[in-house]
């Protein structure tokens, strides 16, 4: 049976821990995608016994430790592990809504109680691309493609024309003056530096070549 003063513990640690000094360091906020995974580890965990140990993601309570067992909320249950020798924390199955700040709040044995605080950002994407122009065009005349992509940061961008590589790195393919050369497939291709994921989108371009007739009279 838990005692009254582990809840007693619990209700200190909730309503007092966000006002206390910043004892533990993390050495820089974590980034992470969605559906991966990161890891929180305190640069400098405490070297005394530990008698209560927890993890809040703002004011929502991720897991409970104590010396011998480990509370894990519902919410997190089948998300997160933790080692409690280390304190580290790691949170799985990543969520665009996982971003914000996670405490740490530590009750030696003996001694001050402990806090540290570090900031997740989860990054998505990209997805959704597509390319906007038009189809068929006539020779001579100046078409734009244009390439989105949503995407958590912004992607970067690079195009292929039938198959081989172009030196366009922006979100726009432009031809100034087009001819029958031109005719054939547009390839976009999106990529996010964070969650190292890359989609592509292909555009089919026609060019209408214009033919003159000439027509010759005979002589009478």
């Amino acid at each position: 049976m838990v005692s009254r003063g582990f809840y007693w513990t619990l209700w200190m640690l909730s309503c007092f821990g966000q006002y206390l000094g910043e004892d533990l360091q993390f050495s820089q906020p974590a980034n992470g995608a969605v559906g991966g995974s990161v890891v929180f580890a305190p640069d400098n965990p405490p070297s005394t016994s530990i008698f209560t140990i927890q993890w809040h993601f703002g004011t929502t309570v991720i897991l409970t430790a104590l010396s011998d067992s480990t509370a894990i909320f519902p919410a997190y249950r089948d998300r997160v592990g933790f080692d409690i020798n280390t304190l580290t924390l790691k949170l799985r199955n990543l969520r665009l809504d996982d971003s914000g700040t996670y405490r740490l709040t530590v009750i030696p044995s003996a001694g001050d109680l402990l806090t540290g605080e570090t900031s997740l950002q989860v990054f998505d994407g990209p997805e959704d691309v597509s390319i906007k122009g038009q189809d068929v065009v006539d020779s001579g005349v100046r078409v734009s493609l244009s390439c989105s992509a949503n995407s958590e940061p912004s992607a970067s961008f690079s195009w292929k024309f039938n198959e081989s590589d172009t030196d366009v790195t922006t979100d726009t393919f432009t031809i100034d003056q087009t001819d029958f050369t031109h005719s054939g497939d547009y390839e976009c291709t999106t990529w996010n530096s964070v969650t190292k994921r890359s989609v592509s989108q292909k555009h089919t371009l026609l060019v209408k070549e214009i033919i003159t007739f000439c027509l010759i009279q005979p002589e009478v």
